[in-house]
């Protein structure tokens, strides 16, 4: 089984703590790819790269992890540029962290939640793209009724691990519609076409 998803590296940084207050409302800009929020009195904000640069894992040396992944400044940059559109005072504040990582992506954007084909008793929660922490409690909640209750009680077809098939087995595919994902995470409906 190949869980149809792949790792996509994720850029962030965080600005030197300047009081941001914790009730400071998360900013989202669709159309600049951009979001910022606050964290430990600063701003820590992220730009969705439109050529996402995807982590082949089998091709990663042994003990690899998040602290690997290079930072790219000028993404960060970017980022700053985009979001002082509607936030001027970000080119005040020095950054404090720039933070790389992975996100998993799949094809369509959806999560992959379910029992994993031809294992009995084994549940996969991955694919979440930049919302796994905003999802995780009902990814939990669908997870802990598979195994007490033998199935989740919402509706959840569409995240079944299964979908795309034998696609999944196709490294070439899988990379390239998940890097199409990435790419488009952000923006608005009406302009991803």
């Amino acid at each position: 089984f190949t869980a149809p998803m792949y790792p996509i590296r994720l850029q962030q940084a965080r600005t030197l703590a300047d009081g941001v207050a914790e009730s400071h409302p998360v900013i989202r800009v669709p159309d600049e790819s951009c979001y910022i929020r606050p964290e430990r009195n600063a701003y820590l904000f992220g730009y969705f790269d439109p050529d996402p640069l995807p982590i082949n894992l089998d091709q990663q040396p042994p003990g690899f992890s998040t602290r690997d992944v290079r930072p790219e400044p000028v993404l960060i940059r970017t980022a700053i540029e985009r979001l002082t559109k509607v936030l001027p005072r970000l080119t005040q504040l020095s950054i404090d962290e720039f933070r790389q990582g992975m996100m998993t992506c799949t094809p369509d954007g959806k999560f992959v939640v379910g029992p994993v084909p031809e294992a009995a008793n084994v549940l996969v929660a991955t694919g979440c793209g930049g919302t796994g922490i905003a999802a995780s409690a009902a990814i939990g909640r669908w997870l802990s009724e598979w195994v007490c209750d033998g199935a989740p009680s919402e509706e959840v077809a569409q995240y079944d691990p299964a979908r795309f098939g034998s696609q999944t087995a196709d490294d070439e595919w899988l990379r390239s519609a998940a890097c199409a994902t990435s790419a488009a995470y952000y923006r608005l409906p009406s302009s991803r076409e």
